[in-house]
């Protein structure tokens, strides 16, 4: 269950009278609640309850409280609603009645009343019937408080007091700041609301710190018919949210500039639980802080290289198959090589031919070009060169290819880790030992300056106007310097310059060199200059993969036919030379038998024998330069085949690395932007995680609530002029303030702030819903947070809730140990003379306790009777204002401070101070009572009349039943 509302499980609701009256006081509660004074209560106005056609009546009741702004706050809510959240111990029914000349009479105040009492009784849960009172689960309490100012009396029938439920309590008409001051009577003026609330909130319980109303200190049992009691009321409150809380509004004004020495590591100490880098170790880590962060997501961030070119493999044939058809290869071109002559020959008569009767620059050409005819295998590799060109054009299509959606995807883990890695390098609020940010003996190393990890993004270099080179930007700031390294453009502009160009040029770059020092040691520079080089090297890769698809060479038919001739021209030497020589082989065996007829003693056998061996030789010969021959072609044909595979094998790689690296630099361009907008929303929340107003560090001097404070009320505020009480608030706030996380706590109640602010819950708009803004999937929350990052209302909502935890801190653990002196506030003209001892002592500041024990301590006799003018002059003869008892609420350790007899009525109720309150309080309560209403001037006016005057006629009353005002 979420923390409680209402303290101690008590809430009071409050039926005021209508009209200006109930607004002026609503008004001066706010004041009051704001000072830390009162509590929260459900004010209910009578315009605010409507009547339904079935069932009870919808009641508006008002909560004022002060908001995430620290300022006044009023919400309206629905009673029943209100009290239905929580379960209630103890439920107050308080009426007001207020009576003043200026005000009429409110007739429809006690309709209204009954029927709010009435649907409250039926809202409380139904009592046990075997229960005791103490057992009851929620005890409803009734009470009517009447104000009224001094000597005023009704001049009307008042018949509805005795018929008002539980206690009725009349404000004793005085006014003065102690029960041994002087009576400033209480008056119809601004004062009188004052005074009204005064009562109103001892008599409801709303005094802060104590959960007490005045009706529960005394017996109401003994509160009889046609009774009521008479009530004096003196408070004194030390405000102690007046330094603490303009220390912590500097403490966090402080904590929010990145060089504020609150934070700098050479005269603060880092947060428990983490250490600061010593600065000769800044650039070793923030080196690793990069490389953290681009192996994010599996390297996202990085450019990821296509796989490196493979070749094909080559197939394999078994040993006989290969013979096969190297034999089959062989006869089909020795078979065709007939044919082949015969196509030269009659290409050469169509040459001859085309000539002759056309000439080279005729109209046509006799016969095919000789060239242009291949056989079956050559077509089949031709074929397969043919598709080399095909898959050239596909390849040039993949790399041309824009990006798809898919390809720049990414997942929230990525935005998730470098967020965690921004705030875990500042505060230690992530684990990032993966990252290099490993504990050493126990404690996390994070930087002391954001300057080590962000630079202001907000502080871009323009270079001067007119002299930058053409195309350079405008401002050079974070998505520039994402996008290329200005260093290099302005250097490559000087080079292309001279003369007295070159030194005016020179001092563009040096100007650029002195801001780019200010922020080069930095994370977001050396990743910024990262991802800049990754996605360079995406584009020079694309670049050069597409430069290889141009310079692919397409094998040409031209080498086939080249081969063809070759092998035609080897046979046609070989043949021819091998014929010629085995025609003079022939010739000389013919010459040898001829002469070996015509001489019997010639012996032609080694002759023959040596020409058979020549013929044999050169059948030899041929045959050996025909097998080389047709290897040669198998050879050539083979390895065409293999260079067409290899080329299309390598077009197809070239096509599709081609486009990964073109989808690598989209997908780069796209996710670095974002980065480049994650870190500059990053930076910005953290140079700016909350906005202190300026009125929160001034001293507040509460002018409207001043004016309205009866003498009863002293409030009093912490000493500014304490430096060492101010010094120690400090420590303690920021000690309080500056822990593990705190920088990426504040981010996220700026995130719950933003989903506030525009009505976006369940989990629309968080920290899920930031990491969850890709770039291919936008939820825009990133913007909405960016443009938030300039609501001054937003940030100060930031601020709120940390500024009041630091001042509970400050009361805790110091306020309440030291206890400086206070000043009083309101304005007293006798200030202006200046008395002679004040001169010296500087007076005007009171010990803390001494001021709460104002009105309670100091005298034997403590109780004094109440104002005689509040009683009619017939009855002061009864003593009933002398027959007072007093009831003392006081911190529990003012207890022992109290000196008076044993005898005296009083009765001391010490508050517990485990709890902090914005205010120290101690109240004084006297009742008189029960006390006979006629005993009361308010309403006897008539009756005085009449027992002055015994005789005269009684008249009827008037038909109007006086109900208060």
């Amino acid at each position: 269950m979420s923390e409680r509302f209402w303290p101690e499980a008590k809430a009071s609701i409050v039926l005021l009278p209508s009209g200006e009256q109930a607004e002026s006081l609503l008004s001066l509660a706010g004041e009051w609640t704001k000072m830390g004074l009162l509590a929260p209560a459900l004010w209910v106005l009578p315009e605010g309850v409507r009547e339904a056609p079935v069932g009870p009546p919808r009641v508006e009741a008002s909560v004022l409280g002060v908001g995430h702004d620290l300022e006044a706050a009023r919400i309206r809510v629905d009673l029943f609603e209100a009290l239905a959240r929580e379960p209630l111990r103890v439920v107050r029914l308080v009426k007001l009645r207020s009576a003043a000349p200026s005000r009429q009479l409110d007739a429809e105040q006690d309709a209204i009343a009954e029927r709010v009492r009435e649907s409250v009784r039926k809202s409380m849960p139904m009592p046990n019937p075997n229960a005791t009172i103490l057992e009851q689960p929620t005890e409803l309490k009734h009470a009517t408080l009447i104000c009224a100012p001094t000597e005023f009396e009704l001049q009307q029938r008042v018949d509805w007091a005795g018929g008002e439920y539980g206690a009725v309590v009349v404000a004793s008409p005085e006014d003065r700041s102690s029960p041994w001051s002087g009576d400033a009577f209480v008056r119809e003026n601004d004062r009188f609301v004052g005074f009204t609330l005064l009562h109103l909130a001892s008599v409801a319980g709303l005094w802060n710190g104590i959960a007490t109303s005045s009706f529960e200190l005394f017996r109401r049992e003994e509160s009889s018919h046609q009774s009521v009691w008479i009530s004096r009321v003196f408070v004194n409150a030390v405000l102690t949210e007046s330094l603490g809380r303009r220390t912590a509004a500097r403490v966090l004004e402080e904590a929010a500039r990145p060089e504020s020495l609150l934070v700098d590591p050479s005269v603060s100490p880092p947060p428990a639980g983490t250490a600061f880098i010593p600065d000769e170790l800044v650039s070793g880590y923030v080196g690793d802080m990069v490389d953290g962060a681009m192996s994010l997501d599996d390297g996202a961030l990085a450019f990821r290289p296509p796989p490196p070119e493979s070749e094909p493999p080559r197939r394999r044939i078994g040993f006989w198959a290969q013979l096969g058809r190297f034999f089959a290869f062989s006869g089909d071109k020795l078979v065709r090589m007939p044919y082949w002559a015969w196509r030269w020959i009659s290409s050469s008569a169509t040459r001859r031919l085309t000539r002759a009767l056309h000439s080279d620059e005729g109209s046509a050409v006799v016969g095919p070009q000789y060239d242009e005819v291949f056989d079956v295998r050559d077509r089949i590799l031709l074929a397969d060169a043919r598709r080399v060109r095909d898959d050239e054009q596909a390849a040039r299509a993949q790399a041309n290819a824009p990006a798809r959606l898919a390809h720049v995807r990414t997942t929230p883990r990525l935005w998730a880790r470098l967020r965690e890695l921004v705030f875990g390098s500042l505060d230690g609020s992530a684990d990032l030992s993966d990252l290099g940010f490993g504990p050493v003996e126990g404690k996390v190393p994070v930087f002391g300056r954001v300057s080590d990890v962000l630079a202001l993004p907000g502080e871009p270099w323009s270079p001067p106007r007119g002299a930058a080179p053409e195309g350079f930007p405008d401002r050079v700031d974070w998505y520039a310097l994402a996008l290329e390294d200005p260093a290099e453009r302005l250097e490559q502009w000087i080079a292309e310059a001279a003369g007295d160009d070159v030194a005016a040029r020179s001092r563009v770059l040096d100007d650029f060199h002195g801001w780019a020092a200010t922020q080069d040691r930095s994370f977001v520079w050396r990743l910024l200059a990262r991802l800049r080089a990754e996605r360079r090297a995406a584009e020079r890769m694309s670049q050069h993969l597409s430069a290889e698809i141009d310079r692919t060479d397409i094998p040409r038919a031209g080498k086939l036919l080249r081969l063809r001739r070759g092998f035609h021209r080897t046979m046609l030497i070989a043949w021819s030379v091998g014929a010629l020589l085995a025609v003079l082989a022939g010739i000389g065996m013919a010459l040898v038998a001829r002469q070996a007829s015509r001489d019997p003693s010639f012996e032609p056998t080694p002759w023959l024998y040596g020409l058979r061996v020549a013929m044999l030789a050169i059948v030899s010969a041929v045959v050996l330069t025909t097998l080389g021959a047709l290897i040669r072609y198998h050879v050539g044909c083979s390895r065409f085949e293999r260079r067409v595979a290899l080329q299309r094998a390598r077009l197809v790689q070239l096509g599709r690395n081609s486009r990964h690296a073109r989808q690598e630099a989209t997908r780069l361009a796209s996710l670095h932007r974002q980065t480049v907008d994650w870190l500059v929303l990053l930076s910005r929340a953290i140079h700016r995680p909350w906005h202190v107003p300026e009125k929160w560090t001034l001293r507040q001097h509460y002018e409207a609530a001043r004016g309205a404070m009866p003498f009863a009320l002293q409030v009093a505020t912490v000493d500014d002029d304490d430096y060492a009480a101010t010094a120690r608030l400090r420590g303690i706030m920021t000690d309080q303030l500056v822990v593990r996380g705190w920088r990426h706590d504040a981010f996220e109640s700026l995130v719950r702030e933003v989903a506030l602010e525009r009505g976006v819950g369940g989990g629309a708009f968080g920290l899920t819903a930031l990491d969850e803004d890709l770039p291919h999937s936008s939820n825009h929350t990133r913007q909405m947070l960016l443009a938030a990052l300039d609501d001054e209302a937003v940030l100060t909502r930031v601020a709120g809730p940390r500024l009041n935890a630091l001042v509970k801190v400050a009361q805790r653990d110091d306020l309440r140990g030291g206890r400086p002196h206070v000043s009083v506030l309101g304005d007293n003209p006798l200030g202006a003379l200046v008395r002679q001892a004040d001169s010296v002592d500087g007076g005007g500041d009171l010990p803390w306790d001494d001021f709460l024990l104002g009105s309670l301590a100091g005298r034997s006799d403590p109780v004094t009777p109440l104002s005689a003018t509040s009683l009619a002059d017939l009855e002061v003869g009864e003593r009933h204002h002398e027959r007072v008892h007093s009831y003392l609420v006081l911190p529990q350790r003012l207890e022992s401070k109290l000196r008076f007899a044993s005898h005296s009525p009083v009765s001391v109720v010490p508050v517990g101070e485990g709890a902090v309150a914005p205010a120290d309080i101690t109240w004084r309560v006297d009742i008189a009572g029960p006390v006979p209403q006629s005993a009361v001037r308010l309403w006897s006016a008539r009756g005085a009349r009449r027992s002055q005057a015994p005789a005269a006629r009684i008249v009827a009353p008037p038909q109007v039943e006086d109900t208060g005002v």
